[in-house]
């Protein structure tokens, strides 16, 4: 950017199509223009935008706009999470927050579990032993699960 020598408004860049070069024209007063090197103005670069864009987890489930379901956090059982959705130049993707903790994990994670939790209440029906019969297995394995999802998720952000 550049401001007027004279009366410090700001100067508009404008190409001299005669010496093929960029200068800048002060269009309140008439004081001689100013000419750069430079070749470009301005450059929007969108990707360093997106690695730029942070997510506050732990503030989330705060934020009274957002929607909340009845989910069971894998990490410490509560059962209400906050929906989040983050869009990435080419997908989107549904975070689920717990209202509790502020762990974070997608709807493909949710899915996963829900369907252990599904063969779990019909090995249990059946009278078969589960893999997962106390909670501390259970936790460990949902945590183990979601651990490497989370830190590709921490990467991107």
């Amino acid at each position: 950017m550049q401001f007027c020598r004279e009366c410090n408004n700001l100067m508009d860049p404008v190409e001299d199509k005669e010496k093929s070069k960029l200068m800048y024209v002060c269009k309140n007063c008439n004081v001689e223009p100013i000419y750069t090197e430079q070749m470009v103005v301005y450059t929007n670069d969108l990707r360093e935008a997106e690695e730029e864009r942070q997510v506050s987890w732990k503030d989330i489930p705060y934020d009274p706009t957002l929607h909340r379901a009845d989910i069971d956090c894998p990490t410490c059982n509560y059962h209400q999470a906050v929906l989040y959705e983050v869009q990435y130049a080419d997908t989107i993707t549904l975070y689920f927050v717990c209202a509790s903790c502020a762990h974070h994990w997608t709807s493909r994670d949710a899915e996963a579990h829900q369907a252990q939790v599904d063969a779990e209440a019909q090995a249990q029906a059946q009278g078969e032993p589960t893999q997962l019969d106390d909670a501390d297995a259970y936790a460990q394995q949902a945590q183990a699960a979601t651990q490497l999802d989370n830190q590709e998720i921490d990467d991107l952000f």
